[in-house]
Parts: structure tokens; C-alpha cells; sequence
């Protein structure tokens, strides 16, 4: 239905082509925003802003894992069914 994750002209590709920018961006964001939090928390010398930032970085950690099981869940779900065909993962394009 969707197509071969392989042809470029096809919605399996551009599906695969998003949950690789999703698992590549994403731990970079949260490197990115806790470095900003942490900083923040220091110049502030805060202890409740330290156990704010690490509250948020926790809650950013099991984000970053929900976004690299949930593309693996649909692709395989999207190949049982045979929805899409070659979603496998691909850093290469």
C-alpha cells in the first residue's frame, strides 16, 4: 500500500526517511537542551533548580527511547501486514 521503503518516489520512503531524522536529531536535543538546563542551573546555583533539571532530563531519556522502540514497533507492524516492504533501519539514505 505504502510502497517499497526503497523507491524514492514512494510514502514508505519518506516514512523511513522521518524516523531516521527522528533517531539521529533526537539524542541531539536532549545533549543540547540539558547542557542549556544544566548551565542554567549552575549560573542560577540553585539546588531546587538542580533537581528540576534532573527531573526533566529523566523524563527526556525515557522520551528519546520511546522514540527509537516506536518507529521499530511500525515498521514491523507496517511489514507484517504487508503495509510497506525495506523499512529497515538505514543510516545512508
Amino acid at each position: 500500500v505504502l510502497g517499497s521503503a526503497k523507491c524514492p518516489c514512494s510514502v514508505a520512503y519518506f516514512v523511513k526517511m522521518v524516523f531516521n531524522y527522528i533517531r539521529l536529531l533526537g539524542p541531539l536535543l536532549v545533549i543540547g537542551l540539558t547542557a542549556i538546563d544544566f548551565a542554567l542551573a549552575v549560573i542560577k546555583s540553585d539546588e531546587d533548580h538542580y533537581a528540576k533539571v534532573k527531573k526533566r532530563l529523566k523524563i527526556r531519556i525515557i522520551i528519546i527511547l520511546l522514540l527509537f522502540i516506536a518507529p521499530s514497533l511500525i515498521e514491523i507492524i507496517l511489514q507484517v501486514f504487508g503495509i510497506a516492504s525495506g523499512m529497515g533501519i538505514d543510516f545512508n539514505g
